[in-house]
């Protein structure tokens, strides 16, 4: 057996067990786990910690791809520009005082006259 084949039939089942974990199945074990962690730590049978380990192991599980897509996302550095409305002008230039007031939220709004 080649090392291709070998590498290619790796990947097709980590390709199927990621699929598996991310799809309905994985949602349906995860309420199914989660149901039974709150009915043991409500009667008594299963710490605390260990039940909040479950239920984190179950959100990880369930949102991995986000949870990859967002630090994947952290590694670039580049800004994404807002996308440009068609027809759209810069708005007017303001004049110094039409800054100034701006600026100042409280202008014009004493109790003293």
């Amino acid at each position: 057996m080649s090392t291709m084949a070998s590498a290619g039939s790796i990947a097709d089942a980590s390709a199927f067990v990621g699929t598996i974990l991310s799809d309905t199945f994985a949602t349906g074990l995860a309420t199914i786990a989660l149901v039974g962690v709150g009915f043991a730590m409500m009667s008594g049978r299963l710490d605390v910690r260990r039940g909040a380990a479950v239920i984190v192991g179950c959100f990880m599980m369930i949102g991995a791809p986000a949870i990859a897509r967002g630090i994947l996302g952290l590694g670039s550095t580049a800004a994404v520009p807002p996308p440009a409305m068609e027809g759209a002008s810069a708005p007017p230039a303001l004049e110094a005082k039409e800054v100034q007031k701006a600026a100042d939220p409280y202008a014009g709004a004493s109790l003293i006259r």
